[in-house]
């Protein structure tokens, strides 16, 4: 998540996530509330302090070309 692949801040009032999180939500607590700790508890510093105020929209996204094969 301490990337922008895992959590990207658009704005103050806008963040991207990866959708393994939307996915896999249930692993995560199951609410977005909960996966929210879950970046928060793991995310570096700053991200995470930024995350414990946000208050904004939540998204997900999934960088598909991280499947194609590499020649």
């Amino acid at each position: 998540m301490n990337n922008p692949r895992g959590v990207d801040v658009v704005d103050d009032d806008f963040i991207v996530i990866s959708s393994i999180y939307d996915w896999y939500t249930e692993d995560f607590g199951n609410t977005e509330e909960t996966v929210m700790e879950h970046l928060i508890e793991h995310a570096e510093d700053d991200l995470a302090e930024f995350l414990r105020g946000f208050e904004g929209a939540l998204e997900h996204d999934y960088d598909w070309s991280l499947n194609r094969q590499q020649r």
